[in-house]
């Protein structure tokens, strides 16, 4: 893909444009991705789904093992260490991603709606685990930011 492993922030205007692919009556035309130097950003109305994707991976991949395999998993941490931030095409044990503060401002700025829940179910039903950043979007200020309530 255009985006390959580049972490997330947001683009200044004039970033160089990736157009999106209408489908089922979301991206399409002024719907675009952004690549400014080596970060990516998604179009605005797939942020908060990107970020609580995302939260969702960093307490998923916490570096223990697989519970069907016992093979060894990755510690995903969500930064904004962009020096920590590096393309791999290894299983290192430790992963970073980012940028964490813009995920928190996508997730702020975009919040769950019915199309996300919807999705949420529907892999429920096919895999039987879920986002808790979708049923529970208040967690992410606890878990991410210490700020519980």
């Amino acid at each position: 893909s255009a985006r390959g492993n580049l972490p997330f922030s947001n683009c200044p205007a004039g970033s160089e444009a990736f157009a999106t692919i209408a489908y089922y009556g979301q991206g399409g035309s002024g719907q675009n991705n952004y690549r400014c130097g080596n970060y990516w950003q998604v179009w605005d109305k797939l942020k908060g789904n990107v970020a609580r994707a995302l939260f969702y991976m960093d307490i998923r991949y916490e570096g223990g093992t697989h519970s069907i395999t016992g093979a060894a998993e990755p510690n995903l941490i969500l930064t904004d260490n962009a020096s920590l931030i590096t393309a791999s095409n290894g299983n290192a044990s430790v992963a970073y991603m980012g940028l964490l503060s813009v995920l928190l401002q996508w997730h702020a700025a975009d919040p769950v709606d019915d199309r996300e829940r919807l999705r949420n179910e529907v892999v429920y039903t096919y895999q039987g685990n879920r986002n808790p950043f979708v049923d529970h979007p208040e967690w992410v200020a606890c878990l991410f930011q210490n700020v519980c309530q």
